[in-house]
């Protein structure tokens, strides 16, 4: 499988093709050849340096877009993302934008969170080159009842941290990467 990702200098545009023509020649592009086994990490490296200097994060978690807005809902592997993002493959009031991987980017001005699609999906294998404003987001638990409730930044801060690919072995990334954090938790609805 080939993966080859192309930005612009300050990593506004980033296009990731996935089993695409080769484009060799161009700058700024970086073509990689991935053993399958290699996969995983090879993407989580790649997103790492495109967000580096970027007020963003790759967060493990399903997103819907409903009304203009990208609703995120996070969990770990298991807490039940492509079950819930199946629910809604049949609905005309909103669709699946990503079942596993997003990206979320604090906008220039410091008013809000845009949620970016990534190529990479989970179980439902969706995947879609989408971005919108983000409404906010639901953290996923298994339980025999169906509830929702508002909770904290402070309580939210512990259950998002596990979901968020941040560099732990990159000292220097990781005060950015826990502000960004802070900053996403208190800057929409939980």
């Amino acid at each position: 499988m080939n993966w080859i990702a192309c930005s612009d200098l300050d990593f506004r545009t980033i296009h990731v093709w996935r089993n695409g023509r080769l484009m060799s020649g161009r700058s700024r592009c970086m073509e990689a050849y991935v053993e399958p086994e290699l996969r995983t990490i090879t993407r989580l490296v790649l997103m790492y340096d495109m967000l580096r200097d970027r007020s963003g994060l790759l967060l493990h978690t399903a997103a819907l877009h409903i009304g203009g807005r990208i609703w995120l809902f996070s969990g770990c592997s298991g807490a039940g993302k492509s079950t819930f993002s199946r629910l809604w493959l049949d609905r005309t009031d909103a669709h699946v934008v990503n079942d596993d991987r997003m990206i979320v980017r604090q906008n220039e001005q410091g008013s809000g969170f845009t949620a970016y699609g990534t190529p990479w999906p989970g179980e439902l294998g969706i995947a879609l080159n989408e971005s919108a404003s983000l409404g906010g987001i639901c953290f996923l638990h298994k339980s025999d009842q169906t509830e929702i409730r508002p909770i904290t930044p402070r309580q939210a801060l512990p259950q998002l941290l596990p979901l968020a690919s941040i560099p732990w072995y990159e000292q220097e990334l990781i005060p950015p990467a826990l502000d960004f954090c802070d900053r996403l938790l208190a800057g929409v609805p939980l």
